[in-house]
């Protein structure tokens, strides 16, 4: 398989590199910073990273065509504050950049963005004498605030599915920032390598759920 996307799908990359190393599947990863797998142009005020994701994205999408024979799964997701346009354009441009793979045979798991918080939930914590369950917490509707185009173009184009872990970071509508005694968050929105290696196991469910790994 092969991981696309922004820092966000490689704040994943330890979970998929845990599943290649139980020798479940190999993994490729193909991945830029605020850069997300989509036609659309990134919401980034810095004309540099504009620049070299677009020209990234020129070079990743042939690519992509070219390993398409030998390619069994794309996984990606994405950092929602940084692609542009409302839901609707959203979804467009990512089912454009997805298309020309489904079309090839190539399924497609795009995976829901995980929590985003407006304060650094570490730094939070580090205030704590004693820290509890919901310490430093935010709630579900306050941790998505961006729309979320990953579940809906993967209902808009053939061969495209998607994956929804929010249930492994929320609970009755409040998203801790401590999870089985693990710090989830390494910043206020990427995820940290040791909370991430504890979500292997679901996300290999996932995709066996998904039955994209035949």
């Amino acid at each position: 398989m092969i991981l696309v996307g922004d820092s966000h799908a490689r704040a994943l990359l330890p979970a998929f590199v845990a599943l290649a190393q139980e020798g479940k599947i190999s993994v490729t990863a193909q991945l830029k910073a605020t850069c997300a797998w989509t036609t659309g142009k990134m919401n980034y005020d810095d004309p540099e990273r504009s620049r070299t994701c677009e020209q990234w994205k020129a070079q990743l999408g042939p690519w992509l065509v070219s390993q398409a024979k030998t390619t069994d799964l794309i996984v990606t997701t994405g950092y929602l504050k940084t692609i542009s346009g409302d839901a609707e354009r959203r979804v467009d441009d990512m089912a454009a950049a997805w298309r020309p793979l489904t079309k090839l045979g190539v399924p497609i798991v795009g995976i829901a963005d995980n929590p985003y918080h407006t304060y650094l939930p570490y730094k939070c914590l580090a205030k704590l004498d004693v820290v509890q369950a919901d310490s430093c917490a935010v709630s579900q509707k306050k941790a998505f605030p961006f729309p979320d185009p990953f579940k809906a173009t993967a209902k808009v184009v053939p061969g495209a599915k998607s994956l929804d872990l929010t249930d492994f970071y929320c609970r009755d509508d409040v998203c801790p920032s401590v999870i089985g005694g693990v710090d989830v968050y390494r910043d206020n929105s990427h995820m940290t390598t040791t909370f991430t290696k504890t979500l292997s196991p679901y996300i290999w469910r996932g995709l066996q759920r998904l039955d994209v790994l035949n």
